[in-house]
């Protein structure tokens, strides 16, 4: 009897250590080595990247924000009223700027408007790269690349169309006028290719025109050879066609004609506004 209650003791201390020694976190579940990452350098197990993430959060600095597109038109944009008290439409007109360096991305801003401060928006519209040449007017947005500007004259165009300055724009000049002024040289036809075969009569007479004007009072005593130097060299057409492909051919200066039967700004006091596709002013001027 004593040998049973021995044996039934021992049991009983028995299952209290093994039950002890597994809360205490000594069990055998708690033993078990992992193994190493196969995939780790070297043997060594890598954290978790979210570990890693919410380590390094704590040191991030956040950047500063963005500069708003908005803030950069105002930047690149200026105004100059001009001529706006002019009670002339077409001598009332007010100059955009759009200044910035010549690898900025391109603005297009066919679609704006320049207004005064009653509320009326008048759009700028599209233009025409190769004014008198085309048969379709205005069918070039109007897309600004580099430092450029924009005359934005309140009536009609004397040539029917917007326009980009060109080397040979000036001969417009000759029967029609611009305000502002169309200024630039046009080739001059005495520079011109071909005049070896020209006698000298019609060689020294070439030397006499003046470049950017047709010539209207051509000798009678030049022949037909030279006549047609003439017509192939002293003219807008002319000009265009040989000088086109010239890296210098184009200008940075834009008429943009508003087409209004009235003026538009007031010759006392006045706003002029200059406002996006969307509406938002990208920037103004007040005079009185």
């Amino acid at each position: 009897m004593n040998q049973d209650l021995l044996l039934l003791a021992i049991i009983i201390v028995g299952f209290v250590a093994v039950a002890s020694f597994t809360t205490l976190g000594g069990g055998i579940q708690r033993t078990v080595i992992t193994t190493p990452n196969d995939k780790a350098e070297f043997g060594v197990i890598r954290i978790q990247q979210s570990t890693i993430r919410s380590t390094r959060a704590d040191r991030v600095i956040n950047p500063p924000p963005p500069v708003a597109h908005q803030d950069i038109l105002a930047r690149s944009f200026s105004l100059s009223m001009r001529s706006a008290k002019s009670r002339n439409i077409n001598e009332e007109y007010v100059d955009i700027t759009y200044s910035t360096s010549k690898d900025a991305p391109p603005v297009d801003i066919t679609d704006w408007t320049i207004g005064d401060n009653k509320g009326e928006s008048y759009k700028l519209g599209g233009i025409s790269n190769l004014p008198g040449v085309l048969p379709t007017y205005n069918q070039d947005r109007l897309v600004l690349r580099g430092p450029i500007r924009i005359h934005a004259i309140t009536g009609r165009s004397p040539i029917g169309e917007n326009f980009r300055l060109n080397k040979c724009a000036t001969y417009f000049s000759q029967y029609k006028k611009f305000v502002p002024n169309i200024s630039g040289s046009c080739p001059s036809p005495s520079r011109e290719p071909g005049q070896d075969g020209l006698s000298d009569s019609c060689y020294k007479y070439v030397k006499t025109l003046s470049a950017c004007r047709i010539p209207t009072d051509i000798p009678l005593f030049l022949d037909n050879t030279c006549r047609e130097f003439i017509q192939r060299n002293a003219s807008y057409d002319a000009c265009v066609k040989l000088h086109k492909n010239d890296s210098d051919f184009y200008g940075d200066e834009y008429w943009v004609y508003l087409n209004r039967p009235e003026h538009i700004w007031s010759d006392v006091r006045d706003s002029v506004i200059l406002k996006d596709a969307q509406g938002s002013v990208v920037k103004s001027i007040s005079y009185q």
